[in-house]
C-alpha cells in the first residue's frame, strides 16, 4: 500500500475518456461516471490501478454541481480524519473556478487557487 497522497485529482469533465490512463499513478483521482468515462474507469480497475473512484451524477446538473456535489466525500476520504499526511492539493477537470466554487473550497480550507487549461489548481493553506 502507498502512502497517501497529498494532491486528489477531481475529474467532472463528461468525456475525459482515454485522458484517464495519464493520471500520476499513486495519485488518487475521483472521477464523474459518464457513458464517455465509464468503460476507461472499469478497464484501469480491471487492470489493478489503485485510486481510482468513480461518482455518480446528475445528468441535468452541471460540472461545478457535481464536483460541489461530491467534496464532502473527497474530504471524508483524503482529509485529516482519514490520511496522515491529509491531502493540501485538488486538481480539478471540466470546471472552472468561479465565485459559488471558489466559496465552497474557501468552507474545505483552501486558499490559494491557479486556472490551468482545463480546470484549476486549488491548495489548502496549514491551519
Amino acid at each position: 500500500m502507498q502512502p497517501p497522497c497529498s494532491k486528489v485529482h477531481l475529474i467532472v469533465a463528461p468525456d475525459y475518456g482515454d485522458r484517464l490512463t495519464g493520471l500520476p499513478p499513486g495519485e488518487p483521482a475521483w472521477v464523474a461516471d459518464t457513458p464517455p468515462n465509464k468503460p476507461v474507469i472499469q478497464r484501469m480497475w480491471s487492470q489493478k490501478r489503485e485510486g481510482i473512484t468513480s461518482f455518480q451524477i446528475a445528468p441535468t446538473a452541471t460540472p461545478e454541481d457535481w464536483l460541489i456535489g461530491i467534496l464532502d466525500q473527497v474530504e471524508l476520504h483524503h482529509g485529516k480524519y482519514s490520511q496522515s499526511p491529509p491531502y493540501s492539493a485538488l486538481q480539478a477537470v471540466g470546471t472552472g473556478l468561479s465565485r459559488r466554487l471558489r466559496a465552497e473550497l474557501e468552507s474545505y480550507g483552501f486558499r490559494q487557487f491557479e486556472d490551468t487549461s482545463d480546470g484549476f489548481l486549488a491548495h489548502k493553506t496549514a491551519a
